[in-house]
C-alpha cells in the first residue's frame, strides 16, 4: 500500500463497517485537485479485485457543504447525465461517512470513470475537437441542473458577494513580510490586482450597457470546470468529476471560469492572454448545443461575460495565493509563482483595451 499505516488502518475500518464492498487489498494515491485527497482501491470480494475511487474530504469541509455537492451528483444521474460517477452507498444508504474525532472528517466512495485524464487545469492547450466536446457538455450540465433545487448550501459567497472578501485577503497576504519571489511578486502586483477587482465590482453594481447584475440567471454552476476534471475516450468526454466547489452564482460565471481555464496561454511572450480562437471554438459550441432552458447564454450575460473573465482571473488567483500561504507550498514557492505570475500578466492583458473589446465583439 503506497499510503501511511494509519490511514491504511482508518480506511480498513470504514471499509468494514460502514460498506459492502469486500475487504481492502491496496491503495494508491491519485494526485487530482489540491483541496482532497483521492485514492483508487481496491477491495477483494467474491474472488472479485474491484477498483473504486474513494475521497477523503478537506478538514474544512462541513456537512452542509457534502449534501449540497452530493445533492447535485444524485440529480445529475436521476436525469442520466451518463458521464458522472455514481456514489458506492454505505450499509444504511448514505452516499458519505462521518468520523468524528473532535473534528468532522468526511469519506465518499465513487464508481470509476472510463477514460484517461488527458489535460491539467494549468497550460492545457486542447485540442480543438476537445474544446468543441468540453462546450457542449458545459451546456448539457447547465441543462439537466437548470431545475435543481439543491440541499443545503455552499459556504463560499457568489462572486458579487466575494470578491471584496478576495480584496481584504489579497491586501492581507500582501503585509506579510516574507521575501520569496512569490511574496515580491504579489507586492508587485498588488495595486492592479485591487485596481480590477474594483472595475469588476463597479461593473457588476452600477450595470453594463444597460442590463443589470440582477437579470443574469442565477442557477447550480460547476465553478471548476477545467480541463483535469474531464476524462477523454476515443474522442469523446467520457467523465466529469470534482462537484466540491460547486455552488448557486450567476451562470456565466461558470462560462468565464470554463473560458479562463481552457483557453488561456501559459507559455511564451502570450503568456497570460487567451487565445481567441479557442475560446470562440468553446463559445460557439457551448451556445449552439441548447436544447431546453436556460437556453443559450442571453444579452445581458454576453455583456456581463467579459467582466466576469476578470472576476474569474481573480478568483483563482484567489485560490493560488490562499494555497500558498495557507497550504504547505510556503517551502517550494516556485510553482506557485508562476501561477501567481500567470494570471498577473492575465489581468495586465484584460486592462488592454484592444483585448477587452476584441472579447466583446467576440460575445456579441
Amino acid at each position: 500500500m503506497s499510503v501511511n499505516k494509519n490511514f491504511s488502518h482508518e480506511l480498513k475500518h470504514i471499509i468494514a463497517t460502514d460498506y459492502n464492498i469486500g475487504d481492502l487489498m491496496d491503495i494508491e494515491q491519485i494526485h487530482l485537485g489540491a483541496v482532497n485527497k483521492s485514492f483508487i482501491i481496491r477491495t477483494a470480494g467474491k474472488n472479485k479485485k474491484n477498483p473504486y475511487f474513494f475521497r477523503k474530504y478537506n478538514p474544512g469541509k462541513t456537512k452542509n457543504e457534502i449534501e449540497f455537492e452530493h445533492s447535485v451528483i444524485t440529480h445529475l444521474k436521476k436525469k442520466r447525465f451518463a458521464i458522472v460517477a455514481d456514489f458506492i452507498h454505505t450499509k444504511n444508504g448514505k452516499t458519505f461517512v462521518n468520523r468524528n474525532n473532535g473534528q468532522d472528517h468526511f469519506y465518499a466512495i465513487f464508481d470509476i470513470l472510463p477514460g484517461k485524464d488527458k489535460y491539467s487545469w494549468d497550460n492545457p492547450d486542447c485540442l480543438k475537437n476537445d474544446l468543441k466536446n468540453a462546450g457542449g457538455v458545459l451546456s448539457k450540465f447547465h441543462n439537466t441542473v437548470f431545475d435543481l433545487k439543491p440541499e443545503q448550501k455552499r459556504c463560499e459567497p457568489k462572486i458579487m458577494d466575494l470578491l471584496p472578501r478576495i480584496a481584504q485577503n489579497i491586501s492581507s497576504c500582501a503585509k506579510k513580510k516574507g521575501e520569496t519571489p512569490f511574496d515580491i511578486c504579489l507586492r508587485k502586483n498588488l495595486d492592479t490586482i485591487l485596481s480590477t477587482i474594483d472595475q469588476t465590482l463597479n461593473a457588476f453594481v452600477c450595470g453594463v450597457q444597460g442590463s443589470k447584475y440582477k437579470d443574469l440567471v442565477q442557477m447550480v454552476i460547476h465553478c471548476d470546470y477545467h480541463p483535469g476534471n474531464i476524462k477523454f475516450q476515443n474522442n469523446a468526454i467520457t467523465g466529469l468529476f470534482d462537484f466540491d466547489w460547486s455552488k448557486v452564482d450567476v451562470r456565466c460565471f461558470d462560462v468565464a471560469l470554463a473560458i479562463t481555464y481552457f483557453c488561456a496561454i501559459w507559455e511564451g511572450t502570450d503568456d497570460g492572454s487567451i487565445h481567441m480562437e479557442k475560446a470562440a471554438t468553446f463559445f460557439q459550441t457551448y451556445q449552439k448545443a441548447f436544447t431546453t432552458e436556460p437556453g443559450p447564454l442571453n444579452g445581458p450575460e454576453l455583456q456581463y461575460l467579459p467582466h466576469m473573465i476578470k472576476a474569474a482571473n481573480i478568483y483563482i488567483m484567489n485560490w493560488v495565493i490562499c494555497d500558498f500561504y495557507n497550504g504547505e507550498n510556503e517551502t517550494n514557492p516556485c510553482i506557485y509563482t508562476q501561477y501567481l505570475q500567470h494570471y498577473c500578466r492575465s489581468l495586465q492583458w484584460l486592462e488592454e483595451k484592444c483585448n477587452f473589446k476584441a472579447l466583446e465583439n467576440l460575445f456579441s
